[in-house]
């Protein structure tokens, strides 16, 4: 299964394909739209990290104190 950091990561490599291809005003056009797709890419794979640890937390059965 592709996460959404992936999928922005593909994104963005779309991007700067299309980059590569253009000149002038449409390649910075496309640059910028790269660096887009990549800041989303890492703040989706921060909110991935964080909703795994989240989960993670929830699941520990912490022991009962000892008497």
């Amino acid at each position: 299964m592709q996460t959404r950091s992936d999928e922005f990561r593909a994104q963005a490599a779309e991007c700067q394909e299309l980059a590569d291809c253009s000149y002038e005003l449409i390649k910075e056009q496309y640059e910028a739209l790269t660096r887009q797709w990549l800041f989303l890419a890492e703040h989706a794979k921060a909110h991935e990290v964080l909703s795994q640890f989240t989960a993670a937390w929830r699941n520990i059965h912490f022991l009962p104190a000892a008497h």
